[in-house]
């Protein structure tokens, strides 16, 4: 098995054939999935219109169309906010209803947090990106 090495700011990273580098690059993991947990391929793709900053040569238009770029969904979901909600009103399920999953919140809230058991597997699974909105969207990063 044959291994081709990128380099990124002199640390070397080994990436096997197959794998895109871009991914390991954009902190994506091995799997590729930094698009709402779905893979580059599984998502749609769009053609946008770039333009070159001022200060920078260029040898052709300083405008450009730059295909298959990712359309990535946001819906207002906020990686801090469902945070803290899950910390402190956790018990109550209002992290799951804020993220649209309404009957296992139900269930969270009738059980106070599975007796502070279900709360404490959801901090973990909010952190680790395990729990994620139900409508496929990303976090929003931007306040």
């Amino acid at each position: 098995m044959s291994v081709l090495a990128v380099s990124r700011r002199s640390i070397d990273v080994w990436v096997r054939p197959g794998e895109s580098w871009i991914h390991w690059f954009m902190g994506c993991g091995a799997a590729g999935t930094c698009f709402g947990g779905q893979a580059h391929k599984d998502v749609n793709h769009t053609k946008v219109w770039c333009e070159a900053l001022a200060g920078i040569e260029c040898l052709g238009d300083r405008k450009f169309l730059r295909g298959n770029v990712p359309c990535i969904r946001y819906t207002g979901h906020y990686f801090v906010t469902t945070l803290l909600y899950s910390f402190f009103l956790g018990c109550f399920a209002v992290d799951r209803f804020c993220l649209g999953h309404t009957g296992t919140a139900v269930g969270k809230m009738l059980t106070l947090g599975g007796l502070g058991i279900w709360w404490f597997v959801d901090l973990v699974l909010l952190i680790t990106g395990g729990l994620m909105p139900n409508d496929g969207s990303n976090w929003c990063t931007v306040y």
